[in-house]
């Protein structure tokens, strides 16, 4: 029997009313592995069979994510600096499988080492951000999505990077990404309707609005936005949230995007997801 033959037989078995067949079916293309993908998903397009299809995707999602949620599962117990970085990395990967991660990582080096000579020397943290500023909304030409802002593309770093454009947290984000391989220290502010960024040293605080090109808010500019919005003001909502809690609202993010398109395996993709983080 041929290999494709062989894929054929055991996706008519998954359908099987014998439970016991239809397991030894699906466990015999598990270990096939990611290659059987594509005649999955051609075999779930002209399925009539609702127990078969049912099958096939719970199926395609184990293969094509099973790698990557074991290590997501690993990311989430290490205590690693890079932690925020690399899941947002991995985010990426589950949704475009063909990127190299690698090409981002050096982008966020380049970028870093372009603005580095500009600073050497330089403490004053509005300088610093000056400069940041100056490279990431001039040279660079980022900017909010108020257009799109439900696209999902939005959410992902690569395509944050290859176009330029993104949502409150993912610019956020990536600008910390840049920030801390210069030394400054930036936390994210998951404000009610907003996402900033904090600087907080000794007495020296502030808030900048990435989103709104690198804006300088004091305490009291975000405290009008509270009230004006109706959200009323709690000091909780101005202090910095750690990596986690920036990834738990990046998640609920995609989740009612996903819930939104009605793309239910993307949907249960990202519930996964966010489920490995809540239980690690």
């Amino acid at each position: 029997m041929t290999k494709y033959t062989k894929v054929s037989a055991l996706i008519n078995l998954l359908g099987d009313e014998d439970a016991k067949i239809s397991k030894i079916a699906q466990q015999e293309l598990i270990l096939m592995g990611k290659q059987v993908v594509p005649e999955l998903e051609f075999y779930l397009f002209n399925s009539k069979n609702t127990r078969e299809q049912k099958k096939i995707i719970s199926l395609i999602f184990d293969l094509k994510y099973t790698e990557l949620d074991e290590k997501f599962a690993f990311l989430c117990l290490e205590k690693d600096d890079n932690f925020l970085e690399e899941s947002f990395l991995l985010i990426a990967k589950l949704e475009f499988p063909e990127i190299d991660t690698n090409f981002y990582k050096n982008y966020l080096e380049e970028s870093a080492n372009k603005i580095r000579p500009k600073i050497i020397g330089v403490t004053d943290p509005f300088a610093i951000i000056e400069e940041l500023n100056l490279y990431f909304f001039e040279e660079e030409g980022y900017k909010g999505n108020s257009k799109n802002y439900y696209e999902p593309e939005n959410s992902f770093l690569n395509c944050v990077i290859d176009r330029k454009i993104g949502i409150q947290i993912s610019l956020c984000t990536l600008y910390i990404f840049i920030a801390k391989r210069l030394d400054l220290n930036l936390k994210g502010v998951g404000m009610p309707g907003h996402f900033l960024l904090k600087y907080e040293e000794n007495s020296n605080e502030f808030f900048l609005d990435i989103f709104n090109g690198g804006t300088r808010l004091q305490e009291r500019d975000c405290i009008n936005y509270l009230v004006k919005t109706n959200f009323g003001y709690k000091r909780e909502y101005l202090e910095a949230i750690s990596d986690r809690q920036i990834l738990v609202r990046m998640f609920r993010n995609l989740i009612g995007i996903y819930q939104k398109n009605q793309n239910y395996e993307k949907l249960r993709l990202y519930q996964k997801f966010s489920g490995i983080l809540e239980n690690s």
